[in-house]
């Protein structure tokens, strides 16, 4: 059976393999069939649905960024998009407000000033004076996910970082 492409609204990039398995445990029902494919096209697709909106988990070798670029192209009705991914941890016991990131914490994004919130750790340089320098470009959220993000830090059971 073939799946209608124009029927997906939410998109879920897994860069990688064990990423794409963790995502496709999360759907509460698969999509049986197949998209058509064009040539050259070598990512993988996984439909489905979560909590009745339908989604589609795109694996593949390439960046993130080529794995975006393609879901955009193939999916033409993708409002939401997420990009989750296994990352290590990212401890920063110095400083004025220690962050202590390890393996398993969710991070989410928020802009601050001028920056965005989110910047690509590639897109920069990290030097002895300054510390780490962004020099590309940074990634923006959408309004609705910033006011859900907020949301969620008023909560009462939401962990906040504070500086002690």
């Amino acid at each position: 059976m073939e799946l209608d492409h124009r029927l997906y609204t939410v998109a879920w990039i897994a860069p990688l393999e064990i990423e794409a398995r963790a995502a496709a445990c999360m759907l509460d029902r698969e999509h049986d069939g197949r998209f058509s494919m064009q040539r050259g096209d070598d990512y993988v697709y996984q439909a489905g649905e979560i909590c009745g909106h339908n989604v589609i988990i795109e694996y593949g070798t390439g960046s993130a960024a080529a794995l975006a670029s393609q879901v955009k192209k193939f999916f033409p009705n993708i409002w939401f998009g997420l990009l989750v991914g296994v990352a290590a941890g990212l401890p920063s016991l110095i400083g004025p407000l220690i962050r202590d990131i390890r393996l398993g914490d969710v991070l989410v994004a928020l802009p601050e000033g001028d920056s965005a919130g989110l910047v690509a750790y590639d897109l920069g340089k990290e030097t002895a004076l300054d510390g780490f320098y962004g020099d590309g470009d940074s990634c923006q959220g959408s309004d609705q996910e910033y006011k859900k993000a907020s949301t969620k830090q008023c909560e009462p059971s939401s962990p906040v970082l504070r500086q002690d």
